[in-house]
């Protein structure tokens, strides 16, 4: 994800801030050159307290846990939506090819019908929210 003061790599279990340096000159053609990082770690080891390097997988562990037990899980649902928004904008950005404006009040795309329309989907009847 790339912003005005930086850019943001995320992967797995890991995530790099490359904060721009002011006063450079870039051009949008140099922002857009392709580039290689691995942020990515062997994820699938089981460690010795139970829980595994890949972090989806403690995730999903500690939830299906907690609907047992009742506790609060690591992650809320609200951190969990927030944390998961970022990789929704990036793809909708990618498919559109088009340079969004994000309102976060409205949850919405203050430029792009196009990329409204791809915040969500119609529910299969019977359901509905």
């Amino acid at each position: 994800m790339r912003g005005t003061k930086g850019t943001l790599l995320t992967g797995e279990n890991d995530y790099r801030i490359i904060p721009a340096r002011p006063g450079q000159f870039q051009t949008w053609e140099k922002l857009m050159d392709a580039e290689s990082v691995n942020l990515e770690k062997e994820n699938s080891e089981l460690l010795s307290d139970g829980s595994y390097r890949n972090s989806t997988a403690n995730m999903v562990r500690n939830f299906l846990d907690c609907i047992k037990s009742r506790e609060k899980p690591y992650c809320t649902l609200e951190e969990g939506h927030r944390s998961t928004s970022l990789a929704h904008m990036a793809t909708i950005a990618m498919l559109t090819n088009e340079k969004l404006k994000w309102d976060a009040a409205t949850e919405k795309f203050t430029n792009s019908v196009k990329a409204n329309s791809m915040l969500g989907y119609e529910y299969k009847k019977p359901y509905k929210l």
